[in-house]
């Protein structure tokens, strides 16, 4: 059973960092837009 729950841990923390880069990575995309439509 220790092992099922450290393997949980683990999926869940990589679902949390693939998370935030996704965030990070969205963030970036609507300040580059933005950027751009005002340099436009």
């Amino acid at each position: 059973m220790v092992e099922i729950e450290v393997q949980v841990d683990v999926l869940a923390g990589f679902v949390l960092v693939g998370v935030v880069l996704v965030g990070v990575v969205l963030v970036e995309v609507q300040v580059v837009l933005v950027f751009v439509v005002l340099v436009e």
